[in-house]
């Protein structure tokens, strides 16, 4: 079980050991990580949890990469993506 302890902000986006440990070199914050991890987080039963997400991702500013996956994922968790099964 990977331990986030405070919140959001202390994810380790280059990963974890089997063991739930972040790997060495991993101390920084990404959104390509975190949002993704929102959107997750939207099937679990603490709001909490949730909301401290959103909050860490939804004016977050980093680059191309991360900034796409952000989108995507405030798209799912704001409720305002297109659903093709409804016609």
């Amino acid at each position: 079980m990977v331990s986030t302890g405070a919140g959001p902000g202390t994810q380790r986006p280059g990963g974890y050991t089997l063991q739930g440990s972040p790997l060495p070199g991993t101390d920084y914050f990404s959104t390509a990580f975190v949002a993704p991890m929102a959107v997750a987080a939207m099937t679990g039963p603490s709001q909490t949890w949730l909301n401290s997400l959103y909050a860490a991702v939804r004016n977050a500013r980093q680059g191309y990469y991360e900034d796409s996956i952000n989108l995507l994922s405030l798209l799912v968790l704001t409720g305002n993506w297109w659903d093709p099964t409804r016609v």
